[in-house]
């Protein structure tokens, strides 16, 4: 399963939903709908402009746990 690491990267900068779609132009649907993983897929502007936002690159937004058998 990957999941986006969204609530990690807001609480390591300590940023709201709020702060981050004045910064970067981003609804604050779309993000709290990352924040709780009620999405299945990212826009790539979307995940460009929150890499760019928190300085991290894509592999650090996201999180790989294979499905246990």
């Amino acid at each position: 399963m990957i999941k986006n690491k969204l609530f990690y990267w807001m609480d390591k900068q300590k940023v709201s939903i709020l702060e981050i779609s004045k910064d970067t132009g981003l609804s604050r649907t779309t993000l709290t709908d990352l924040k709780f993983h009620r999405t299945a897929r990212i826009d790539l502007r979307t995940l460009e402009s929150l890499c760019q936002y928190f300085n991290i690159t894509p592999g650090d937004f996201f999180e790989y746990k294979p499905k246990e058998k």
